[in-house]
């Protein structure tokens, strides 16, 4: 092979390369230079990329709940949740800088880049930071009167769809702003394997608690005492959580939630003895639709699983 040959199959292959790269950077991310040229007026405090099983993005009031067991948490009265690729940035701008300013300036580019507003929040209205540190990063901090808050969502190529969340906050003088670029978005919400299994109970729980229902107490009475009649000798119990928190808080949730039902069976009469497996799902395994607040209930649950030679002895 002469060295034209050589240098002409190199410079092929690395024309493929190049056009292969510029291809997936056009096509991965068609917004996320865009706006990170155009919004990065400070200094990058923090980025990160990842892939989500299961992201949420807060598309309505963040309210703050205390549970009758004095359990403490926030909790958005709506999300968007997706698998999906994330990208973040939290950038940390001039003193002096009001955060209003960067807000509009955000704006003003999504809407340039065609995003629509799904939600948005100002000042007080957003609610606590806490609440905002918990759903986007717990390296925010400042005053809730300087907060902003924008959910947006776009159209790109082959009709995929993007999302786009920025929020800032001022500490001191100083904005620092988070913004996180979600796309392009797949697997909507799939249930659990809901297969009906006669041997199979549910019992749910009130949010962030291994407290039952009032409906669900009765139900395990109940439970109970078919386990004594049937002569059932074995009972698999799993725990689950809905989403909300992360996903280690929620399979510890999750296994004391076992852990609570194990221990009321073994109280009853007569089933000291029964041999009890205990299991953890976590967020996992969600019956129903995180998204709605009507699904996190139905997720927020143990299931009870009975077992033996022959429970319908």
């Amino acid at each position: 092979m002469t060295m034209v040959n050589i240098f002409g199959a190199s410079m092929k292959k690395l024309v493929s390369i190049l056009l292969l790269c510029c291809l997936k950077v056009a096509f991965a991310d068609p917004y996320q230079s865009v706006l990170y040229s155009s919004l990065s007026s400070g200094k990058v405090f923090y980025q990160s990329t990842r892939q989500h099983k299961m992201l949420e993005l807060v598309s309505g009031e963040i309210q703050y709940l205390r549970t009758v067991d004095g359990a403490e948490g926030y909790q958005a009265q709506q999300v968007l949740q997706f698998e999906a690729e994330s990208s973040v940035r939290i950038v940390d701008h001039k003193p002096g800088t009001a955060a209003l300013s960067l807000y509009r300036d955000a704006e003003r580019q999504l809407e340039r880049l065609k995003f629509q507003t799904l939600y948005r929040c100002d000042y007080l209205q957003c609610g606590d930071i806490s609440g905002w540190q918990l759903y986007l990063s717990d390296k925010l901090l400042g005053k809730e009167d300087t907060q902003h808050y924008l959910l947006a969502k776009a159209t790109g190529p082959s009709n995929a769809e993007y999302y786009a969340q920025f929020y800032i906050v001022e500490l001191d003088d100083q904005p620092r702003s988070f913004l996180r670029l979600v796309g392009p978005v797949s697997s909507p919400f799939q249930p659990a394997d809901q297969a009906v299994d006669d041997d199979r109970v549910s019992l749910f729980f009130l949010y962030d608690s291994t407290h039952l229902l009032e409906q669900s107490r009765l139900e395990l009475t109940a439970l109970a005492a078919k386990i004594q009649r049937d002569n059932v000798s074995k009972v698999v119990i799993t725990g689950h959580a809905d989403s909300h928190g992360a996903p280690a808080y929620n399979r510890a949730l999750a296994i004391r939630r076992a852990d609570h039902v194990a221990a009321a069976l073994k109280s009853q009469a007569d089933l000291d003895s029964l041999h009890i497996e205990r299991m953890a799902q976590g967020e996992a395994s969600p019956y129903a639709d995180n998204r709605s607040a009507a699904g996190r209930e139905q997720n927020r649950r143990v299931t009870v699983q009975l077992l033996g030679p022959n429970p319908h002895e």
